[in-house]
């Protein structure tokens, strides 16, 4: 069995230029801390919930909208692919696969996945000829 070397997440809200722990369980672990010691923190906005489903409302508009027979999971995977999120692995037999890459949350953060985003509604315009602010309008 191994161990995952992944720290837990802590929160911290913004309040001028000093960050102050969201709930009492961020200020938990901050206190298990020596006073003046150096941590080192990487700063990335988590994942809207309700963005996330706006994308995935704007797909199954698209697909009904075009009288395509996807589903949004699929519709998603293309424009991964066309987007050039892909990634080759290579088997131990040769085989080549191309795999699309993940915008899953914990992958992507906030701020990530509007620019994933932005790309595939300019590539759902493009495609579909559908007015991606009507689009976003009808999510």
């Amino acid at each position: 069995m191994t161990m995952s070397k992944e720290k837990p997440a802590i929160y911290m809200v913004r309040k001028g230029d000093v960050l102050l722990p969201e709930m009492g369980i961020d200020a938990e672990f901050l206190r298990q801390k020596p006073e003046g010691v150096r941590l080192r923190v990487t700063a990335t906005q988590p994942r809207s919930v309700p963005f996330h489903r706006r994308y995935w409302a704007i797909l199954a508009r698209v697909i009904e909208a075009c009288g395509l027979e996807y589903r949004p999971e699929d519709l998603h995977e293309l424009i991964k692919q066309k987007l050039g999120m892909v990634r080759q692995i290579t088997l131990r037999n040769g085989d080549v696969w191309t795999v699309t890459d993940s915008t899953a949350f914990d992958e992507m953060d906030q701020a990530e996945f509007l620019q994933f985003f932005e790309k595939a509604m300019a590539y759902l315009a493009e495609a579909t000829g559908l007015d991606p602010t009507e689009l976003r309008k009808a999510a």
